[in-house]
């Protein structure tokens, strides 16, 4: 009875073992591990996506799925507002991607990591240039994006932040009296951006620097040379009305302007 009763069991265990390797999981493959990426993904659970996309990329380096992967890691990290290491897969998969498509995505998001990255006008401005270079780069390479017309916006804004820094560093040294090095950056300003909102305000404060250094006839001419350049005929008329008011000297008022 006892020896019939451990066979018993052991035909039950041996049954057991076997049911359990029959329903036991596979190990999920790279491509498992890619579509469910893609899922969470989808449903912008983002932390646990990148988990999946970075199993494949290390797992499968090179491969069709690891490239694409990257694209997705690059998605990810800009959603998670993590800009550098966005461009970073941004650039690999650039570099190694055929799809011209998602390859026109990954560049123009690339350029939005960069803009993102810049600085306000009174901080370096070495990231805006950068970004500059990049989306222009992207009009260049796609021409008929429908991404176009945003980067022209950031270029333009981007511009507009460099003037302004400029026009700001001029002004500084206006107020600090050192007329040579104002004038210096408020034409470095009309050289480089003189299609900005801040190019008029730069050709009235050169006009405001030669009346300070008591050069009355230098600011006259500068203003009969420059007139027909001024973007706004509101700024021209204030430009023509600071050579009116200030021609014997600035004055209480004209101090006022200066420091405001």
């Amino acid at each position: 009875m006892r020896i019939l009763s451990l066979s018993l069991l052991s035909f039950f265990l041996f049954n057991c073992s076997m049911i359990s390797n029959v329903f036991e999981e596979k190990p999920l493959s790279v491509e498992d591990y890619y579509k469910n990426g893609i899922v969470l993904f989808d449903k912008e659970k983002f932390r646990k996506a990148k988990d999946k996309f970075l199993y494949v990329v290390e797992n499968d380096p090179g491969s069709y799925l690891a490239i694409e992967s990257a694209l997705y890691l690059g998605k990810i990290h800009f959603e998670l507002k993590e800009f550098e290491e966005a461009s970073y897969q941004f650039s690999y998969y650039m570099m190694f991607s055929k799809d011209l498509a998602n390859i026109e995505t990954a560049q123009f998001m690339k350029c939005q990591c960069i803009y993102n990255l810049t600085n306000d006008y009174n901080k370096d401005q070495s990231k805006s240039f950068m970004a500059i270079t990049e989306l222009q780069e992207f009009i260049n390479n796609f021409s008929s994006s429908p991404h176009k017309d945003k980067a022209i916006l950031m270029i333009n804004s981007l511009r507009n932040r460099i003037a302004r820094k400029y026009y700001e560093t001029g002004r500084l040294y206006l107020k600090m009296k050192n007329y040579d090095s104002a004038v210096h950056y408020f034409n470095l300003l009309l050289r480089e951006y003189y299609d900005t909102k801040f190019a008029d305000e730069a050709r009235i404060s050169n006009i405001f620097c030669y009346i300070l250094a008591d050069d009355f006839d230098k600011a006259k001419d500068y203003y009969n040379k420059e007139s027909n350049n001024f973007i706004s005929e509101d700024k021209l008329e204030e430009a023509n009305l600071i050579l009116k008011k200030y021609q014997d000297g600035i004055g209480f008022d004209g101090l006022y302007r200066l420091y405001k």
